[in-house]
């Protein structure tokens, strides 16, 4: 509206004051020409007396005091209302359009028809109640922008673009409260509420509804959601080792939660993704659950290699979801190529052969074929040794004999190794100290043990008695359990799910079908029995139809020794041919036949063609299993902890023992810890992890409150002190307590456990582990809109239930806009410089006009 303007007389006198001097002035006038008598004849010149005339007026019309009066409307105050928008994560269920997104929808369909009506505050909750400016600034490092920054249309609709519905938790009661002290002046004339009503504290809603009734403030609610949906299905969290060794069968915890469709049965998918994120192939059979409601956990597995590195994980869409969006979770694991080093002592007499290669000689011998079948993949490095003289030596990759270099000769030397194969090789070829040196190996250090059949293993190479009869997955039953006539038939045992080993091809039918096709041997350690509890049997072999009398190889034997007859040990009835077990903390194996030829001629050349040899496969397979836990087996500090996962309240419990360089057990070192976020992408809320300092440490660190801090180091106590809750035995170990919720409700907190031992104060070695804290926090246990609550706050507080932005831009148009008084602005005339420089004017022109005429 334009500003009216007007004259206003504000004389200083009355009217009749101004008339009595007017009449005084002209009455002395009068006086004054009758004592001077009558003028010249001169001065009678009437146009001389018009203008003084006019001077005169225009002198008294400024004495009335002239003041122009500019009148403009009054200040137009626009109503405030508030935006309360529900940021928490059960926002981001929907279809195609989830209900975070249809909220946006109703605020810019509502913008379209408001002509910035209103003024518009926009606020978030989930845990606490923040502006949206102020998250906005916070995440953006720049100063707190005041409300006016997201009062017009365009910068409202950018600032919502940029928040995310993330909120673990729903507490709109404290919300509600903490709003009031975001008022100004005069309180806003309403409030809306954005809201799925999914909500924790529903029963304290209605004390804060009916206080804002009271305050003349309503609050209008803006249900959003799909309330005919059936259910909800979500994948909530994968937990996949973070580092993994080739060939290695890796297992994926996963955490499914549901709700609505209790004993309905679904399928789990685990399948890789290629570098696009595309999936590229399936890792296991698809596995059926039966949904109990709630949360409930499964295992899938597959096995690692280089190709694999990106998961995904999925369950079956149900076709009345809430959400399909939360159906799939993608993990990342890496392969560690570190060489696996492999110990083969080959203990067969047969000479070797020579075989031109490249315009080289080699002599091939008994070792050279499984050798050859190891190192032709990159990751694994293989030191072959040959007991065939008295005495360890080294075989080198031509064949030929090293006689300065045999078995380890120190603890130290045995550890530099992942894992040993014994072919053929009596027990008195090694000390009692190497005796013990190989069990350790196994038992503390993770790594593998492989005995293979012959006429100097198992109980026919004494090998009955010793340490390793209890090592080996097999109970030697004979004194003299080598029979050189058996021909032995293996039945691989194929279950749904096959042991690592037998993943020869990755076709699973045609993998089936050639372990049918397992090879017969010819003489076998006859005398095997599985020991029970600690082990199982990959084949069971019996004696092949017509083997009385001895087979090919026995009748080879009687040519060379003149013996007419002999005679087979082998009983009646089956023995496991294969046998794999554990031992502490590492893996066993034992195979019944000889490996080499002439025992072993058609498991080395007719089992696949060329290039397709399964026997190498196999081999590869074996080392891969049997050194799965080897991956610390040359550190000299190893840790491990109780479980693969933990829910907030839990006790962790975590074990470290330490090796000094001639790979004994030690506490000689000082071994300090860290809590680190797991992942370096990870932002805390908190400077402070969720786990509590152990009680009766000492703390050193100025740190006062009762959870460690982030990277906040502490002395890791030996167990053979006073160690709370941890089994007494060797090595450093501590318990800790978790917290009983995580910090700002998250569903699940990777920790990483950094150790670090040190001798003195020189670093030895380090090492980390990786926890998993699992939680169940209540924005996801019901996935299904509460309306009726959201009905419920705007019937208490005296708002309306707004269906869409229609209705809400009909609200905020029909709310009133308050006027002000009118600005009035008075500005006296004879201020005016151009009033003053008229008069000035008429005075100068009366002057040089009298001069003119002889009268100045």
């Amino acid at each position: 509206m334009v500003a009216a303007t007007r004259i206003e007389f504000l004389s200083p006198v009355t009217l009749g004051t101004a008339l009595a001097a007017v009449c005084i002035v002209a009455v002395g006038v009068y006086v004054a020409r009758l004592l001077a008598g009558p003028s010249a004849e001169i001065s009678r010149r009437w146009e001389l007396l018009l203008f003084r005339g006019l001077v005169l007026v225009l002198i008294a019309v400024l004495l009335l005091n002239p003041v122009g009066v500019e009148e403009s409307p009054g200040v137009r105050q626009r109503p405030e209302v508030f935006y309360l928008l529900d940021s928490s994560a059960s926002m981001t269920m929907g279809g195609e359009e989830t209900r975070w997104d249809e909220v946006l929808r109703i605020i810019r369909e509502t913008e379209k028809q408001t002509d910035a009506h209103a003024r518009v505050g926009l606020y978030r909750f989930g845990h606490w109640l923040s502006s949206v400016a102020e998250t906005d600034a916070a995440e953006n490092g720049r100063d707190e922008p005041g409300f006016e920054d997201v009062r017009s249309q365009q910068a409202r609709l950018l600032k919502l673009a940029n928040v995310e519905p993330i909120e673990t938790d729903t507490r709109l009661a404290p919300a509600l409260r903490q709003l009031t002290s975001r008022f100004g002046r005069t309180p806003p004339a309403s409030i809306v509420l954005f809201s799925d009503g999914r909500a924790r504290d529903e029963a304290a809603i209605d004390d804060p509804a009916r206080f804002f009734r009271k305050l003349g403030v309503p609050i209008h609610t803006v249900p959003v959601g799909d309330t005919a949906r059936g259910g909800d299905i979500a994948i909530v969290a994968v937990v996949v080792p973070e580092t993994v060794r080739r060939q290695s069968q890796v297992e994926v915890q996963v955490f499914l939660r549901s709700f609505g469709y209790e004993g309905r049965r679904v399928e789990v998918q685990l399948r890789a993704l290629d570098e696009t994120g595309t999936a590229a192939r399936s890792l296991s059979s698809p596995q059926p659950v039966t949904l109990q409601g709630g949360v409930q956990s499964l295992s899938l597995s597959f096995y690692a290699d280089l190709e694999t590195r990106r998961l995904a994980v999925s369950v079956t869409t149900q076709s009345d979801e809430i959400s399909s969006t939360n159906n799939s979770m993608t993990a990342e694991t890496f392969v560690d190529r570190t060489k696996i080093r492999v110990l083969y002592v080959e203990g067969s007499e047969q000479s070797g052969r020579p075989v031109r290669r490249g315009g080289k000689v080699e002599i091939r011998g008994p070792d050279a074929e499984l050798r050859d079948a190891l190192i032709e993949d990159k990751d694994i490095e293989c030191v072959a040794l040959s007991a065939a003289f008295g005495r360890i030596l080294q075989v080198g990759p031509e064949g030929n004999v090293t006689p300065t270099h045999g078995f380890p000769t120190t603890s130290a030397e045995l550890s530099a190794y992942d894992m040993v194969i014994l072919s053929n090789v009596a027990r008195e070829m090694f000390s009692d100290e190497q005796i013990d040196w190989l069990e350790r190996l196994v038992s503390e250090r993770g790594g593998g043990l492989c005995m293979l059949g012959g006429p100097s293993s198992f109980a026919s190479g004494n090998w009955r008695e010793s340490k390793l009869g209890d090592v080996l997955p097999v109970v030697m039953q004979d004194d003299d359990d080598w029979d050189s006539g058996a021909e032995v038939k293996g039945v691989v045992k194929t279950p749904s799910k096959l042991h690592p080993i037998w993943n020869i091809l990755p076709d699973a039918k045609r993998n089936r079908l050639i372990l049918a096709e397992f090879p017969e041997f010819e003489g076998a350690n006859r005398g095997l029995r599985l020991k029970p509890g600690f082990s199982s049997s990959l084949v069971d072999a019996s004696l092949a139809p017509g083997t009385s009398g001895g087979g090919a190889v026995a009748g080879i034997l009687r040519s060379l020794t003149g013996v007419a007859d002999v005679t087979p040990k082998t009983p009646r009835g089956t023995f496991p041919m294969i046998a794999v077990g554990r031992y502490g903390r590492g893996r066993t194996m034992a195979m019944a036949p000889a490996i080499t030829a002439p025992w072993a001629n058609a498991f080395l050349n007719d089992w696949g063609d060329g290039n397709s040899r399964y026997y190498t496969k196999f081999w590869r397979n074996a080392v891969y299993w049997l050194t799965e836990n080897s991956s610390i087996g040359r550190r000299r500090l190893v840790a491990s902890h109780d479980k693969r996962f933990y829910k907030p309240g839990d006790t962790l419990s975590f074990r470290a023992v330490a090796y000094d360089e001639g790979a004994h057990l030690t506490e000689g070192y000082r071994i300090i810890a860290m809590i680190e976020p797991q992942s370096a992408e990870f932002d805390p809320d908190s400077l402070y992890s969720p786990v509590r300092w152990p009680n009766g440490l000492q703390r050193t660190s100025g740190e006062e409150g009762p959870f460690i801090a982030w990277g906040e180091e502490f002395a890791l106590p030996k167990l053979n002190a006073t160690t709370a809750g941890v089994s007494e035995g060797s090595g450093y170990g501590l318990e800790l307590q978790i917290a009983e919720a995580l910090s700002s409700g998250a569903a699940d907190v990777g920790l990483r456990i950094e150790l670090t031992a040190y001798e003195d104060s020189t670093q030895v070695d380090s090492t980390s582990m990786e926890v998993q804290v699992m939680h169940d926090p209540f924005e996801h246990q019901n996935p299904f809109p509460n309306h009726q609550l959201l009905k419920k706050i705007a019937a208490l507080s005296g708002g309306e239930v707004l269906k869409d932005g229609d209705a809400l831009a009909r609200m905020i148009n029909d709310l009133p806009v308050q006027i002000g008084a009118p600005i009035v602005r008075k500005s006296p005339m004879w201020s005016r410089w151009w009033v003053l420089a008229v008069l000035i004017g008429l005075l100068t022109i009366e002057w040089f006009w009298r001069r003119s005429l002889g009268l100045a």
